[in-house]
């Protein structure tokens, strides 16, 4: 399972070896800061899903649609189902 979308402590100033999503152009980097953790786990899945190449507002919005995920949800409200169904998606 992706250590992103899994729910974990922030502790602010404290490197993670977790990999993550940052970054405007979809790029995953390793070692972020927790902050940057922290504030992506507070962002919204939409949010997430459009900043990802090649996916804009109508794509994004079927991705949602499949893996049954309200516009609304942030990622660390994703229940495991939806976690599983998401990183499904992208693994196919």
């Amino acid at each position: 399972m992706c250590p992103l979308l899994a729910s974990s402590t922030c502790t602010p100033g404290v490197p993670t070896t977790s990999t993550s999503l940052i970054r405007g152009s979809g790029v995953f980097v390793h070692q972020p800061r927790a902050a940057a953790v922290c504030a992506l786990r507070t962002a919204r899945v939409r949010d997430i899903l459009l900043v990802l190449p090649k996916i804009g507002s109508v794509r994004a919005a079927r991705i949602l649609a499949h893996c049954g995920i309200a516009h609304s949800r942030t990622l660390a409200g994703l229940s495991e189902r939806q976690r599983s169904e998401l990183i499904t998606f992208f693994r196919a």
